[in-house]
């Protein structure tokens, strides 16, 4: 049980981040190195899930890495947009 609501409140935590960078159409202010080397850990939480068989480390490490994912689209995205106004 401990493991969901952790889980849970962690994925949370990147909802504010994809709403702002949403509201602003620009991720200049998010971290390229942050957000590799986050993503590179949660697919070792992934892998160390599967290998402990632990189902909450798993799911909600994948839905944090995909949180990550859209946060990574959205500055991909948004430096073209911005490249292309210049």
């Amino acid at each position: 049980m401990y493991g969901w609501v952790a889980g849970g409140l962690s994925a949370l935590h990147n909802v504010p981040q994809i709403v702002h960078v949403c509201r602003r159409g620009s991720a200049g202010d998010v971290s390229w190195v942050a957000l590799m080397v986050r993503m590179v850990s949660l697919c070792f939480y992934v892998v160390h899930g599967v290998s402990i068989e632990d189902l909450p480390l798993v799911v909600m490490s994948g839905v944090i890495l995909f949180q990550c994912m859209i946060i990574l689209l959205q500055k991909c995205l948004y430096i073209k947009v911005e490249e292309s106004v210049k």
